[in-house]
């Protein structure tokens, strides 16, 4: 079978690792995809998916202020290759793409599959944004045939509280020996950047956009300095609100101690070279990188509420209200001990079947039921 995928992105998030780590397993069993570039910039790892026989289409899919140019756009690109596709596949940061969904249906596409990613709006929706997204639910489920989300919050968010009962929830999983902590990556890591053996190192790890709250990591540091001069944070990730990042760690005194690794395909031997993980997001659909870092061994810390609680899967997560303040958290992390046996918490993973060939299966099983 062959489905196209809408919803990657040019930069490696939590989406993209969620979909990349299942794409061999997928292969196995006779699923392939070809996908859809919404921008002019390349999809993440673009290379490697057209090196597994996959074709990328560049569409323009900025909907807003050009609404029936988008319509037109969708209906012709179906026109031309609808009939190369068994399904389409939608991975939702935002419930839009109804009529991807009904513009499939209308060409004979018979399975249309929608992944729900996000458990809220983004941080900068108005109002009128938000009424537009809450009209889109009923469209949405109409035209899909299958629905799919990351966690609880992430179904009621897409497809609304009382109509979730719907969709079905698998939650996402990892390489877990990807991720199992490994001494030789933390200690190249630590010697390229001039860390001591015993130094603290913080790590947050995301795209930098507003609702991942990186801003308040570095308060967090800046807290946690006034007690252990040696603290350090790594921020992986790269996005629109760096250059924000880089002055409010210039404004906080900060700059020499937060460490900007930018975006990396694996984040593994970063994880594996801090001490503590900080995940004071604003939104997440369910949160992957808090379940990679968790694989590693790391002491993590995650803001109460806006976090699905499917992603503590060891007993290596603390949950704080961001209302409590970068004081409050630092004085978490001052209490909590360094943990100093990271190799056993990758089989905590695999007992629970939060492994990336588990997690596929899974999604074949409801898939191809």
């Amino acid at each position: 079978m062959r489905f196209l995928m809408f919803g990657i992105s040019p930069i490696y998030g939590g989406t993209e690792a969620v979909i990349y780590s299942m794409l061999d397993e997928f292969h196995k069993n006779g699923l392939d995809f070809d996908y859809v570039r919404a921008t002019d910039k390349p999809l993440a790892k673009e290379d490697w998916l057209i090196s597994m026989g996959s074709s990328i289409y560049h569409i323009n899919l900025r909907k807003r202020g050009r609404f029936f140019e988008y319509r037109k756009g969708i209906d012709s690109f179906f026109d031309k290759h609808a009939g190369k596709y068994d399904g389409v596949w939608i991975n939702l940061q935002e419930p839009e793409g109804s009529y991807i969904l009904k513009s499939a249906a209308r060409h004979g596409i018979k399975e249309r599959v929608l992944v729900a990613h996000s458990s809220d709006y983004c941080s900068d929706s108005g109002f009128l944004r938000r009424v537009s997204i809450n009209l889109s639910r009923k469209p949405l489920l109409r035209y899909s045939t299958k629905c799919i989300a990351v966690s609880k919050l992430a179904s009621d968010f897409a497809f609304g509280k009382k109509k979730s009962g719907i969709s079905k929830v698998i939650r996402s999983g990892i390489d877990t020996d990807k991720f199992t902590y490994s001494q030789e990556d933390r200690d190249v890591i630590r010697n390229k950047y001039g860390i001591g053996k015993e130094d603290t190192v913080l790590i947050s790890v995301g795209r930098l956009t507003p609702q991942k709250n990186i801003a308040f990591s570095i308060d967090v540091l800046n807290e946690l300095k006034k007690g252990d001069r040696t603290a350090k944070l790594f921020i992986v990730g790269s996005g629109e609100t760096l250059s924000s990042l880089v002055d409010h760690a210039k404004k906080m005194g900060a700059l020499d101690d937060v460490i900007f690794i930018g975006a990396v395909d694996d984040a593994s031997p970063y994880l594996s070279a801090a001490d503590y993980f900080l995940f004071p997001s604003q939104a997440e659909g369910l949160g992957m990188v808090i379940i990679e870092a968790q694989c590693s061994g790391l002491p993590c810390f995650a803001s109460d509420g806006p976090i699905p609680k499917d992603t503590q899967v060891t007993e290596l997560v603390r949950w704080i209200p961001l209302r409590d303040g970068p004081f409050g958290w630092a004085m978490i992390v001052r209490e909590t001990e360094k943990n100093r046996s990271r190799l056993n918490a990758a089989h905590c993973l695999q007992e629970r079947k939060m492994d990336h060939v588990s997690v596929a299966q899974e999604y074949l099983d409801y898939l191809f039921r």
